[in-house]
């Protein structure tokens, strides 16, 4: 003989609710779990991705202070090597002019010790303003002329009478004679530059 238990309907709806709550309380409690490691993965990602750009930009940075010191060791040694024929009477503008060619130098100047240019590899162009005797770069040579510096670095500076930028440097002349000024276009440098930035590591990772 089988007995039947039969529930009330309050006691159906209730069991029912029961069910239902305990339902949407696990799935609430996956959604959370879920959502957690959904976030430490997210973490995790971009932890590792920070430390990847982190690594990558120090390494552009070191190769672009290392090409920067040779560039600056470069115009140096030619600067010294010109301040040698210069105290040697050996400088004229047909010099200044081969020397720069053969060092694939963009422009060579000698100052007197007032700062006045009295020599300088650019070749005269028809009606410049700037002649030869109108220049004057007392203020930035200052270190040199005043003789507190018998070497300086001017580094990366906007061309005064052109497009484009330099890179130079500067050394006093024999007996404190005033300074010689040696610089490169820095085109190259700054597509270098360009090239290895962080926008250009960013779209690597990307």
């Amino acid at each position: 003989m089988k007995f039947q238990i039969k529930l009330p309907p309050k006691a159906i709806i209730s069991i029912s609710a029961i069910i239902a709550l305990v339902m949407i309380v696990s799935s609430y409690i996956e959604l959370n779990q879920s959502k957690r490691e959904i976030y430490q993965l997210l973490y995790e990602h971009s932890s590792s991705l920070l430390q990847s750009v982190i690594i990558s930009s120090a390494n552009t940075l070191n190769s672009s202070f290392e090409i920067e010191d040779l560039i600056t060791e470069r115009l140096l040694n030619n600067a010294r090597l010109i301040r040698k024929l210069d105290s040697l009477n050996a400088l004229n503008k047909s010099e200044l002019i081969k020397i720069a060619k053969r060092n694939s130098l963009y422009r060579v100047n000698v100052f007197d010790k007032k700062g006045n240019r009295i020599l300088s590899n650019r070749i005269p162009e028809p009606d410049h303003i700037h002649g030869e005797e109108n220049i004057n770069r007392y203020d930035e040579l200052a270190p040199i002329l005043n003789g507190e510096a018998d070497e300086l670095i001017i580094g990366l500076k906007k061309a005064e009478f052109s497009d484009g930028e330099r890179f130079a440097v500067a050394v006093s002349r024999a007996n404190n004679r005033g300074a010689i000024v040696v610089n490169i276009d820095a085109k190259d440098f700054l597509d270098f530059r360009k090239k290895i930035g962080i926008g250009i590591i960013l779209q690597g990772i990307s």
